[in-house]
């Protein structure tokens, strides 16, 4: 019921139509919120939540707005084959398995990896 709970009301709350699309303070009063109200949920499901909130992120506020070359090239076609998935792999992140400061290291050597690279 956590994941279920936890879709319900954040797109209303800050939908398109209302300007939230890029606005960085919404979205961190968005994950707050989410980790505030559902921490206990099981984190597995917090995850495949996270993904549907990109996957619905990317439909209303950046479909076909000139910006999918540029994420084909990050994310390639199916989320993992593109540079971030391959940079994600030579840094061996892996959010589920790794404590919050070896994750975080992880990342951050992604972000230099993809930074580094001639995609975009």
């Amino acid at each position: 019921t956590c994941l279920i709970q936890l879709g319900i009301g954040i797109f209303r709350q800050f939908s398109p139509s209302m300007g939230f699309c890029f606005n960085v303070k919404a979205h961190i009063s968005s994950m707050k919120r989410i980790y505030n109200k559902f921490r206990t949920c099981d984190p597995v499901r917090l995850v495949h939540f996270m993904k549907a909130s990109m996957h619905h992120f990317y439909h209303f506020c950046m479909k076909g707005k000139g910006f999918d070359k540029c994420l084909g090239e990050l994310y390639g076609d199916n989320g993992m084959n593109g540079q971030v998935g391959k940079c994600a792999v030579a840094a061996k992140v892996n959010p589920m398995m790794q404590d919050p400061e070896t994750c975080g290291l992880s990342l951050k050597k992604v972000e230099k990896c993809v930074g580094d690279s001639d995609v975009c």
